[in-house]
């Protein structure tokens, strides 16, 4: 699995996918390397704030999910998630995808800090119902909607 990371960009605030690099010799910058080729390489400074790593999966449509997104997914075990419970309907929450103690997580309002649960490959299931929505940059207000 290649390992990819994102950025927003500290001009132009466009977000940028590729390698991540920390470089201390200019400053303690944060770049985000799209392209390299020794002297040619196109890198882009970004906002560390606003790096995310790849989590290695996608959502119901296809994109790629990195941490610092946010996700609305199951709030619940229900019928869907577990073909025994046939009278539960599914309910959903925005959850936000993190980076917790070396393990991606989602967490919500109820569950601050990767208390919702895991999201690896073995979740990858469930993944086909998740959806992205936005991500805590840009969009934080939907963390905030969900709470109320």
């Amino acid at each position: 699995m290649e390992i990819k990371f994102r950025g927003k960009q500290v001009d132009s605030g466009e977000w940028y996918h590729g390698y991540y690099v920390k470089a201390p010799r200019w400053g303690d910058a944060h770049y985000i390397i799209m392209d390299y080729h020794g002297p040619s390489t196109i890198a882009h400074e970004v906002d560390g704030d606003t790096v995310g790593m790849c989590t290695g999966l996608k959502d119901k449509n296809g994109a790629e999910i990195f941490a610092g997104d946010i996700v609305k997914a199951f709030s619940n075990i229900n019928k869907i998630s577990d073909p025994c419970l046939t009278d539960r309907e599914p309910t959903y929450e925005n959850k936000a995808v993190e980076f917790v103690r070396g393990v991606f997580c989602l967490s919500s309002t109820k569950y601050p800090k990767g208390g919702c649960g895991i999201l690896d490959h073995y979740a990858g299931a469930m993944c086909k119902d998740i959806e992205i929505i936005g991500n805590t940059h840009d969009n934080p207000e939907l963390l905030k909607e969900a709470a109320a």
